[in-house]
């Protein structure tokens, strides 16, 4: 399970929101990169089908709730950019379950373990991305 590489696209205010300075640490998660944007509706699937070409086994991508959301549109988008990626992916024969949308309570930063635990259990099991 600890050789898998998952790459992570992570929203800030759902990494951060609410945390005031002295609570904020950088995100980090044993195994994951992550990536931190300014709004999940800035990832464009080629940034995610990017990753999975640059040797990630898994993508994620970590958005707010859509009532959240401060730019309104962007966790609307979010949706509609991950399932046309995971078609791609589907197209390519490579398996959509890699790619993964996962909706967060803010702030997310207190709960990334917990939070990556499942998806590392399902993206070992797939086994290497056979993109790598």
């Amino acid at each position: 399970m600890g050789s898998s590489k998952i790459t992570a696209l992570c929203c800030q205010k759902a990494l951060y929101a609410g945390l005031k300075p002295e609570e904020t640490t950088r995100a980090w998660v044993e195994g994951v990169q992550i990536i931190e944007t300014p709004c999940s509706g800035k990832v464009d699937p080629i940034y995610l089908l990017k990753a999975f070409e640059k040797g990630a086994d898994g993508v994620v991508v970590l958005a707010c709730d859509q009532r959240l959301c401060s730019t309104i549109e962007g966790a609307k988008r979010i949706h509609k950019r991950v399932a046309r990626a995971q078609a791609l992916l589907a197209e390519a024969g490579i398996e959509p379950e890699r790619l993964v949308l996962r909706i967060v309570r803010r702030p997310a930063l207190r709960s990334l373990e917990a939070l990556f635990a499942p998806i590392k259990e399902t993206i070992a099991e797939l086994g290497p991305s056979p993109v790598r």
